[in-house]
């Protein structure tokens, strides 16, 4: 028989290991669901994308925070946007070793930046595109597409960057 998980054995961890080790729970779901996909035409479905893409989404989003955390302990923030934590975390971390691809960006070649602020303000954040399947009974204005065996390997990528920045973060 197995010892009950407690959250207070997280307790001897700094935050921001805490929170790098939720990004690796979440980035190792999403994984879990993506492969389950491959395999399971039942699993094969928007709704189940849609879930990896919140896990992996949130794996990002915390794993920034997490490290942003490290570096800056008195760091504070009151936002989701992971645009925004990837400049927090750049910004601290312009070391070559600490390299991340971030994989939830909008990007639009050849806009402006007026254009590309506007198209961002079309589409929600990842933590509400994902995460509901409509918002306040509207239709999302975003044309998205998902491909498991493109996703797995982009996770799988991100594992190994999560695992070499905190090996980093001593």
């Amino acid at each position: 028989m197995r010892k009950m998980l407690v959250y207070s054995d997280m307790n001897a961890l700094p935050v921001a290991k805490r929170q790098t080790a939720y990004a690796e729970a979440y980035r190792r779901a999403a994984e879990t669901i993506c492969s389950e996909m491959m395999q399971d035409a039942g699993a094969y479905t928007w709704p189940t994308a849609s879930v990896v893409l919140m896990l992996s989404a949130h794996a990002v989003e915390i794993f920034l925070k997490g490290a942003i955390h490290h570096r800056d302990p008195t760091a504070h923030f009151g936002s989701h946007d992971i645009a925004y934590l990837e400049r927090e975390y750049r910004s601290r971390f312009p070391e070559a070793s600490f390299e991340l691809d971030v994989l939830f960006k909008v990007e639009a070649f050849g806009a402006t930046e007026e254009e590309l602020k506007e198209l961002k303000s079309m589409v929600p954040p990842p933590s509400i595109l994902y995460r509901y399947p409509v918002k306040k009974g509207r239709e999302y204005e975003a044309a998205l597409g998902f491909a498991p065996e493109s996703m797995l390997l982009a996770l799988q990528a991100l594992q190994a960057d999560f695992r070499r920045i905190d090996m980093q973060l001593v």
